[in-house]
């Protein structure tokens, strides 16, 4: 048997780390009757790695859009003829064109594509929200000749089969597992707790452009000790943002800048926050959320249905488009040391909801190989009654 695993969209963000992880978990539980092919981005964390010579085959997705249009419909398609693939998987985009023999399960990442009343519409530039709209069509297109889809949450699961008028009974929902780098965080936490961290890109939906606002008010409620952490650096994030700073002394007093860093080495992030903040529009199920259950850290994020379905009691809920709103429940989780055991009590009974990395991939290998009928394994089992507990 010959299977494809197509990891070519995948070349920032939590979704790296994942991919790391599952090629890990591949590569430890390698079937002796099946062939192992690969799509890996040209640039990226993941084109860093070793993997020629690992695999049966490992093809290079061009970044240009023209190119990458080519080698998708060309040459990658004389391979899986070649090579007589009967499988693929796509680890977070919306699929290979393939031919009708081939089963196809993707697991989906693009929740830009069913919110089309977001808050994030309303602060896109006109040329991004084009841009978008159009690629969301292709997405689409893509994703509907899926054999499944994979959502991470009910919330997703239900929003794709709506906006894409996608069968809700070829959605599967596998939720995530956290990343095999993070640890519990050791030491006692004192309060106030003022280093917020930020890991994320610079990408609108971020929100990270509020900061400045958000610091501001911060300022003007008297907390003057704070620092807001990001893993981008100084150079991006000031093009990123939507209005010019007014005083380059906030940012040099109130922000420090990370830079990427390899999932190898996020608890170098970790270890330098008090409080892990999400302002983002859109996500489906951000790692950024189990990763602060796993270091036990406070959670604060945006008010939105995926949050809320994500993360129920164990995060502060705020306005990302309010700054006044953001500066105040900053501050409150900031100095209230009940508040955060809380948070993070509740994050822990989150996480042990989880599947573990095992299960996970015991699980997508079900639904990829389409053995759903032959007898479920303990691990399969076990998957199973998590995803209960868990929605």
């Amino acid at each position: 048997m010959n299977v494809l695993f197509d990891l070519g969209a995948i070349k920032t963000g939590g979704g790296v780390q994942l991919a790391v992880n599952f090629l890990s978990l591949l590569d430890h539980q390698k079937a002796s009757n099946i062939n192992i092919f690969l799509v890996i981005p040209e640039i990226g964390e993941l084109s860093k790695l070793t993997l020629r010579g690992k695999y049966s085959g490992v093809f290079v997705s061009p970044n240009p859009f023209i190119k990458r249009f080519f080698f998708e419909y060309g040459y990658l398609q004389q391979q899986i003829r070649l090579h007589k693939i009967h499988h693929i998987f796509t680890f977070f985009g919306s699929g290979l064109p393939h031919p009708p023999t081939v089963r196809s399960v993707v697991t989906v990442a693009y929740p830009v594509i069913c919110y089309p009343k977001s808050d994030y519409w309303n602060y896109a530039s006109i040329k991004d929200q084009v841009y978008i709209k159009l690629l969301n069509i292709l997405r689409r297109s893509r994703l509907k000749k899926s054999s499944a889809i994979i959502a991470e949450t009910t919330v997703m699961r239900a929003r794709l089969a709506q906006s894409m008028r996608y069968p809700l009974e070829k959605i599967v929902v596998i939720p995530p597992t956290p990343s095999q780098y993070v640890k519990p965080l050791v030491g006692q936490r004192q309060v106030p707790s003022r280093r917020f961290l930020f890991i994320s890109d610079t990408s609108s939906h971020k929100n990270l452009w509020r900061l400045p606002a958000i610091a501001e008010c911060m300022l003007a409620r008297g907390i003057t000790e704070f620092m807001f952490v990001l893993t981008c650096t100084r150079e991006s994030y000031i093009k990123s943002l939507k209005a010019p700073i007014t005083s380059e002394g906030l940012i040099d007093a109130h922000f420090t800048f990370l830079g990427s860093i390899p999932p190898q080495r996020i608890m170098e992030a970790y270890n330098q926050a008090d409080i892990v903040v999400l302002l983002s529009d859109l996500e489906s199920f951000s790692s950024n959320y189990m990763e602060a259950w796993s270091v036990r850290l406070p959670l604060v994020v945006s008010d939105r249905d995926f949050t809320r379905n994500i993360c129920a009691g164990s995060a502060l809920y705020v306005d990302p488009h309010q700054p006044n709103d953001v500066a105040e429940q900053l501050i409150l989780v900031s100095e209230d040391l009940d508040l955060q055991n809380r948070l993070v009590k509740a994050g822990e009974e989150r996480l042990s909801l989880l599947p573990s990395p095992q299960q996970r991939f015991s699980r997508i290998m079900t639904e990829l190989l389409g053995d759903k009928d032959e007898p479920k394994n303990d691990i399969q089992l076990a998957t199973q009654e998590t995803l209960t507990n868990f929605e």
